[in-house]
């Protein structure tokens, strides 16, 4: 996309942005993605890159002035059509002095708008979607100060009407998320966990009690993975907060 004069300002949910006089090359540099990995959002609405007759389309073509402030949404992986069994996995540092604390991994699974059902270390699975399953309670190595939840998932046990897994992570003792030394996302095949399909981590400070960390999206029988990493509140203890704010990205179409 290109806009004739003027700069373009570019937001992420983790609340990294940038300012520039637009050039491919400028944005792939400053966010470090690829253009077949962006996904653009103006207004709500996600730009197209090209029209029915396979025109490359500008930033005039939507009617957006420059100046304006778009969204961006980083696609960590297209999935395969021949792979099934699939594995999340979250590994976290312990906050520092401290010698018990977890970083909770929690999944919400949505048809449409319609949450399903959460899945946590005390809820591992739900009937309405056999295919996911939580590994529960955290694999802790308190030799090395770090933690890992892991989250299986076989695709073609996923119900048709199901369309989005939505994952976060919790602070259990902490204050917020802020307070663990790393956070990190590893996305494998599970005959292959040495060979990564994706991975992501954050390295901001995030001044919250849970960040909704990435999405599982399926769009047309094709899943992708979707980088989010938004802060927000809500807990294994009260998941209330953390169901509204998906509901609310889902609603302003961030998550697809």
């Amino acid at each position: 996309m290109d806009i004739a004069e003027g700069d373009i300002k570019v937001t992420t949910l983790s609340g990294k942005s940038a300012t520039f006089p637009y050039q491919p090359q400028k944005f792939e540099a400053e966010f470090k993605t690829p253009p077949n990995k962006q996904r653009l959002l103006y207004q709500d609405k996600e730009l197209k890159t090209k029209d029915e007759s396979n025109k490359e389309l500008t930033l005039e073509d939507f009617n957006i002035p420059s100046n304006s402030t778009l969204q961006l949404i980083v696609i960590l992986c297209d999935v395969s059509d021949d792979l099934d069994e699939l594995v999340f996995d979250f590994c976290w540092g312990l906050p520092r002095r401290q010698q018990k604390d977890y970083l909770d991994v929690s999944v919400f699974i949505y048809s449409g708008e319609s949450n399903v059902g959460t899945i946590y270390f005390r809820n591992r699975s739900i009937r309405d979607c056999p295919g996911v399953k939580h590994s529960g309670p955290a694999d802790m190595d308190y030799t090395k100060g770090e933690g890992h939840h892991r989250v299986d998932i076989s695709l073609k046990s996923v119900p048709r009407h199901i369309d989005k897994i939505v994952f976060t992570l919790s602070a259990w003792r902490s204050s917020s998320v802020s307070a663990y030394r790393f956070r990190r996302l590893r996305f494998f095949d599970v005959d292959f966990p040495d060979q990564e399909l994706c991975s992501d981590d954050i390295s901001g400070l995030v001044h919250n009690e849970s960040i909704i960390m990435c999405c599982l999206s399926r769009k047309q029988s094709k899943w992708r993975v979707f980088s989010l990493k938004c802060g927000a509140e809500g807990c294994t203890k009260n998941f209330a907060p953390l169901r509204e704010k998906i509901q609310e990205l889902i609603q302003r179409k961030t998550i697809p």
